[in-house]
């Protein structure tokens, strides 16, 4: 109760659950102390010389108490990469998911900076976070000259100081991807006075630098197949447009063609065959399957009509028996005449 309340004034925070665990744990122990003493104390008045048989009893719950200590301990590392490890995966961003892992990680090594240094051809890009929420992402190196130890190693303040602009103790720990120096993770500045960073802080800070490494290959390959994808979007797209404009020029191609070969036709020809020629040129630039001229004329019963002179192709327009195919009176397409009276191109499907 006393280390609690301890902590809690010099502003430190314990979540309820680690206050009720420390007090449970701190309350069995009392009682084991207890009852240890007062076992020996009994052994000591009825048969002194049965002490020191007693006295395995002690020695005995201290190293059980080690070794679940010990054991705490790598239980709560392996959850720490386990969370470092969700945070990695979780995150598509590489920048952002560096960032958080590093808070993390400056929880899992009790210090108070934590920085990853990628290294690349062009860069070296620096993402930093440090106490009171100070953080840096992505942020280019000048004159950079830390250098990358081969395996997870303590770092004096001189060379720590390259890596986070402090001149701290720090360990630190290659990013290898591919058998491939990408980068270097440092932790520095540990919180506690009493605590230094020890052997087993340099196998947990390798073990979290082989999951960075994996997340930043990721990250690369995904960037690439990012930039992959969308390049070979643009290049469909491109593809399509380029598809189009050729099919737009060959139709007009076609249709310059056939107009050519009608002007030269109705210019050189001296008969009706002339239009005959013309519209079958006509035909074969389009996808039309038939084509006719038609002159106007005043009929007395029908009214304004049109009498086909020429054609070409297939007819497809079907009229009822007894009816003359070559002869139709407007009346029966009002907006065939109007488009027409005002001189412009009329759209007309042959169906209706």
């Amino acid at each position: 109760l006393l280390i609690n309340t301890a902590i809690r004034l010099s502003g430190g925070s314990l979540a309820p659950d680690e206050i009720l665990r420390a007090v449970a744990f701190g309350g069995f122990g009392s009682v084991a102390s207890v009852c240890l003493a007062i076992v020996m104390v009994v052994v000591l008045v009825t048969s002194p010389t049965a002490l020191v048989l007693a006295a395995g009893i002690p020695i005995a719950v201290y190293l059980a108490y080690r070794a679940f200590v010990e054991q705490g301990k790598k239980r709560e590392r392996l959850e720490w990469l386990y969370e470092a490890t969700r945070i990695l995966h979780g995150s598509p961003q590489i920048d952002v998911a560096l960032e958080r892992v590093l808070g993390h990680a400056r929880t899992m090594f009790q210090a108070d900076h934590a920085a990853v240094v990628l290294v690349t051809p062009k860069a070296r890009l620096r993402t930093f976070v440090g106490p009171r929420g100070t953080k840096d992402s992505m942020m280019p190196i000048s004159g950079w000259e830390g250098g990358i130890p081969s395996a997870a190693t303590h770092l004096d303040p001189a060379r720590m100081e390259a890596y986070l602009d402090v001149a701290e103790p720090g360990i630190a720990a290659p990013l290898i991807a591919d058998e491939k120096t990408i980068g270097v993770l440092v932790a520095a500045t540990p919180m506690s006075d009493v605590a230094a960073f020890g052997n087993d802080d340099l196998a947990l800070l390798e073990a979290l630098a082989q999951q960075v490494s994996v997340s930043v290959e990721n990250g690369r390959l995904e960037e690439s197949l990012h930039d992959v994808t969308r390049l070979k979007g643009e290049l469909e797209e491109n593809k399509e447009q380029l598809e189009n404009l050729v099919d737009d020029l060959d139709r007009r191609l076609s249709l310059e063609n056939a107009l050519l070969s009608c002007s030269q036709t109705m210019l050189n020809g001296q008969d009706d065959e002339a239009l005959d020629i013309a519209l079958a040129a006509l035909l074969e630039a389009t996808s039309a399957d038939y084509a006719y001229v038609a002159e106007n004329f005043d009929d007395s019963e029908r009214g304004f009509s049109h009498r086909l002179v020429h054609d070409a192709g297939e007819r497809s327009v079907a009229r009822p028996s007894g009816e003359d195919p070559r002869v139709g009176s407007y009346s029966d397409y009002p907006t065939l005449l109007a488009g027409l009276r005002r001189g412009r191109p009329v759209f007309v499907r042959t169906s209706d």
